[in-house]
Order: C-alpha cells, then structure tokens, then sequence
C-alpha cells in the first residue's frame, strides 16, 4: 500500500510540475500578443497572423492547463480525501 501511495505522490509532483510549465508558456504567450500589439498606432503594421497564432498558442496552454489541474486535484483528492 505504501509503494502506490508513493506511485501517486510521485505523479502528482510531476502534474504540479506540468502545472508550472505550462504556467509559464502562457504567461510567455500573452508576453508575445502584448509585445505585438504594444504601441501599434498604425493598424496596418500589426502582423495579425502572428498575434492570432499566438492566441492559438494561449488558448491551447489554457486547455491543457485546466486538464491537468483537474488531475492534480483528482489525484490529491484521491490521496488526501
């Protein structure tokens, strides 16, 4: 019994791990849109297929992000009650 529950430990410190990786891609995602569009008073000069690709990006960091709380949470709720 105790070698699973260290088997969980274990993975829920690699699902908070991911949690934190994918914190950052989003924060670096939104650092891009910002950086995009940051003092555009010419629309013409935005490069809009980037600044959608990196709103693709965000919004895929996000996704995997709420699935891999849902884990975490799952798997703490599983060990901790």
């Amino acid at each position: 019994m105790s070698q699973i529950r260290d088997l969980k430990l274990g993975q829920l410190e690699q699902l908070r791990q991911k949690i934190t990786a994918l914190d950052a891609k989003a924060a670096n995602a939104i650092i891009a849109i910002e950086l995009k569009t940051y003092n555009k008073s010419d629309l013409s000069t935005l490069d809009v297929e980037s600044i959608h690709q990196a709103a693709m990006d965000l919004k895929s960091y996000v996704n995997d992000l709420r699935r891999v709380k849902k884990q975490a949470n799952d798997l703490h709720e599983e060990l901790y009650g």
